[in-house]
């Protein structure tokens, strides 16, 4: 019997305001338990919407959403870290803001546990400014894996980071989607990412695999 999907699109337009035309229109897949799906497309199409608008971080405007699990237990990884380099954080600190739930003692080691998992426990302790960019972008993936979400929803993951980054990144989605049989939509331009996944084409406000 097959699992049950995390989340469905059905028809589903998103846009960033509500009385305008949609980004994109009439999108529809599923993503279940090991699922690895692409959004693949030109700069520009609305990959990035789609993974949003699922968030609820731009309008629905038609169409359907289904959330199976708790759509706020879902990890986000944006494209953009949006955290100025002078914060007073640590590493450590931004981690912990994805940890739910639990004592302080617990949401620390959750977050120590997702720092090791994409090799950074020995910078928990510098500030984020001091980071290169892609110890930044581990540590945004670090705070998603805190959430200790099935689903994680992923903008360009590989974009401008450097090889190691990009090697732990791959290796975590394997593990992810092969291991924990949880479900992982990423956005990539770039051809070479996701080879092994089911791509989603998108393109002139369509959609299409």
């Amino acid at each position: 019997m097959a699992a049950s999907p995390f989340v469905t699109l059905e028809s589903a337009s998103f846009g960033y305001h509500r009385a305008s035309r949609p980004v994109i229109a009439d999108v529809s897949f599923s993503a279940s338990p090991g699922d690895f799906l692409v959004l693949r497309g030109p700069n520009g199409c609305g990959k990035s919407t789609i993974v949003k608008g699922m968030l609820g971080l731009a309008c629905l405007l038609g169409g359907k959403v289904h959330w199976s699990i708790d759509r706020t237990g879902a990890g986000y990884v944006p494209q953009e870290t949006a955290i100025a380099d002078d914060t007073p954080f640590t590493a450590l600190d931004i981690v912990r803001c994805g940890a739910v739930g639990g004592s302080s003692h617990r949401t620390k080691n959750t977050a120590m546990s997702a720092l090791e998992r994409i090799g950074l426990a020995d910078k928990s302790r510098l500030h984020f400014g001091d980071l290169s960019g892609g110890q930044k972008r581990r540590v945004l993936f670090a705070r998603a894996l805190a959430r200790q979400p099935r689903l994680l929803l992923l903008d360009e993951p590989i974009a401008n980071v450097d090889p190691e980054t990009e090697t732990v990144i791959e290796a975590l989605i394997v593990d992810f989607t092969s291991f924990q049989r949880a479900a992982v939509i990423a956005v990539a331009h770039d051809a070479e990412f996701g080879k092994k996944a089911r791509v989603i084409r998108i393109g002139n406000g369509g959609i299409g695999e």
